[in-house]
């Protein structure tokens, strides 16, 4: 039995050190941000409206101690979230037409899409609302798509959306230690 050697050319070869490293993480190539605050820093949820963003934005501001904000008005975006420290933000799907609110959201926070599950929200849905709702998913999608930093899979519960929010933010192993001391346990809808 002859040994070949294993090709590593697509493997990363070389490690660059980042000067202060415990203050910002590397969250694409030549990019960097600073390390997610829940005291000061801002998590947006955004999607179409009635497919659950205001109640992820709820769990999220209860996991992470955060406030609970909703802005409906594209208008009063800016004020709103420049008033906003440690909140997380149910965006409505009017404010993602505006670009310059797309632009501000990944500017002052991590954005969050809320996908929708299609399937299940179009079965419960009336014959006559059901291409008007596909209309604005392929409207409101592409926006999303531009300003998220993270995706939200549709077919878990706000608790467990926010447990997803709180690792992808990196504060997953400090919330876990937390939920330990206080006996808190994350069910899902049956209990589970």
């Amino acid at each position: 039995m002859s040994k070949e050697k294993f090709d590593t050319s697509g493997f990363v070869c070389d490690k660059v050190a980042v000067e202060n490293a415990g203050a910002q993480k590397a969250f694409a190539r030549g990019m960097f941000r600073p390390v997610f605050n829940a005291a000061s820093d801002c998590v947006f949820c955004i999607g179409l409206d009635g497919t659950g963003v205001d109640r992820v934005a709820a769990a999220v501001a209860d996991r992470l101690g955060m406030q609970f904000l909703t802005v409906q008005d594209p208008g009063l975006l800016m004020n709103d979230i420049t008033a906003a420290q440690g909140a997380a933000v149910a965006v409505s799907e009017l404010c993602l037409q505006d670009a310059d609110a797309r632009r501000l959201l990944k500017k002052q926070g991590r954005v969050f899409y809320v996908m929708p599950d299609i399937p299940e929200l179009v079965r419960h849905m009336p014959e006559a609302a059901r291409e008007d709702f596909i209309t604005r998913v392929h409207a409101v999608e592409p926006l999303c798509f531009e300003a998220l930093d993270f995706m939200l899979q549709p077919e878990r519960t706000p608790g467990q959306q926010a447990a997803c929010v709180a690792e992808a933010l990196g504060l997953c192993g400090l919330q876990v230690a937390q939920e330990e001391e206080e006996g808190i346990v994350w069910e899902n809808e049956e209990g589970i």
